[in-house]
């Protein structure tokens, strides 16, 4: 065989495989959610049925539930660049589509999330949340999600707006604003969290410690 044949072979599978290394990374890209960057007691997430513990720098892949216990928490920095902080007692499942859109299932306890704002789609909730009662669109913000049962979801809103609905209720909070999501009564209309939680349960109390200094509006938490 010719030189200038077998450099033409050469230079075909190595294009061939480089290739098919980037197409393998950019499908392992695409199964990560994110990282853990803090982390609190030992939590732990449940992959292919199976309970792996939850340690600083662990990977988080798409369809991992998250899972705190008792006085255990941790922060997840999203491959997006959102940051969502996990509280005690809770449970959550991310999954990033390909066009980098958001979606958390949190059926259990609190989080407080920190949304990077997408310049290039701002009129698209690229970042959702759905609780039991209610799905929550997002765009550019900081705020708590709180469930209190299986049939109450609470929203708090720290920073920008988030739009709450159930079936054909509807409602958007502002800074300052919680809304409450019923199974039964819809969504409330957005209320000043001072005036709500006069008189605050032991779920809502929560909301009193992130406003009180627990999560800052300022930083990451």
């Amino acid at each position: 065989m010719k030189k200038s044949n077998l450099k033409i072979l050469f230079y075909s599978l190595l294009a061939f495989t480089i290739t098919v290394r980037a197409m393998d990374i950019a499908a392992t890209e695409n199964e990560l959610s994110g990282t853990i960057i803090s982390v609190k007691g030992n939590p732990e997430l449940i992959r292919n049925d199976k309970k792996i513990p939850l340690t600083l720098r662990t990977i988080v892949h798409q369809e991992d539930v998250i899972i705190t216990g008792v006085g255990e928490s941790l922060v997840l920095r999203l491959n997006t660049g959102d940051t969502v902080v996990i509280s005690q007692l809770s449970h959550l499942k991310v999954d990033i589509t390909d066009d980098m859109s958001v979606n958390l299932s949190h059926d259990q306890g609190m989080i407080w999330a920190r949304v990077k704002a997408r310049k290039f789609l701002q009129d698209k909730e690229m970042f959702k949340v759905r609780t039991p009662t209610a799905l929550a669109g997002v765009r550019g913000t900081a705020f708590s999600s709180n469930i209190e049962s299986d049939n109450k979801s609470w929203f708090c809103v720290c920073e920008g707006r988030l739009e709450v609905s159930q079936d054909e209720s509807r409602t958007t909070a502002q800074k300052g604003e919680v809304v409450v999501a019923a199974e039964k009564g819809g969504v409330t209309a957005p209320t000043r969290d001072a005036a709500l939680l006069e008189h605050p349960s032991q779920f809502t109390k929560s909301c009193l410690r992130c406003h009180q200094g627990g999560y800052s509006r300022d930083s990451m938490y």
